[in-house]
């Protein structure tokens, strides 16, 4: 009766052991790079929703309506505030807003007057690689097309939101 493993066992074990620890090796690399492709496109994802969601509560709301649209990249519209006194309310007041893609930051951009002195920015979206803003002249609708992009991860999303 012999005891151990003779050498040429021993060598046989050790090549399929290292097999199968090679194979757990790729596979987890493989799990993590798609783990983190994944991640990259719920992050696009989000934005988009973001972008949709927050355009659509802003242009859709009452008393809006488009004014301009002075480049692909910028929409102005005009809101009627209501304006109150001790009294109640006595009138309505204008006032211009804007959206618009910051280049730069790659965001897309909500200003509107908050204090007779100043205004108030908000970011809307981030992510943004390009995005391009029409209204027809005989439709009530707002359209865009974007492009998101994160750490080498782009996507292309377009919508539409209602205006009155």
């Amino acid at each position: 009766m012999r005891k151990g493993m003779t050498l040429a066992e021993l060598l046989a074990a050790l090549s399929i052991s290292s097999i199968v620890i090679l194979t757990i090796l790729v596979l987890t690399v493989f799990f993590i790079r798609t783990s983190g492709r994944i991640m990259k496109s719920n992050i696009l994802d989000e934005e988009a929703t973001k972008l949709q969601t927050s355009l659509d509560y802003i242009i859709s709301r009452n008393w809006n309506g488009l004014s301009e649209i002075p480049d692909e990249h910028t929409i102005s519209f005009i809101t009627s505030v209501p304006q109150y006194t001790d009294t109640g309310l006595t009138n309505f007041a204008t006032v211009t807003q804007m959206i618009f893609f910051d280049v730069g930051s790659q965001r897309v951009v909500y200003t509107f007057p908050a204090t007779p002195d100043g205004t108030v920015t908000n970011v809307i979206a981030e992510h943004i690689s390009n995005i391009v803003f029409s209204a027809g002249s005989e439709t009530q609708w707002l359209t865009y097309d974007a492009t998101l992009s994160y750490e080498g991860v782009t996507r292309r999303t377009n919508g539409a939101v209602r205006f009155f």
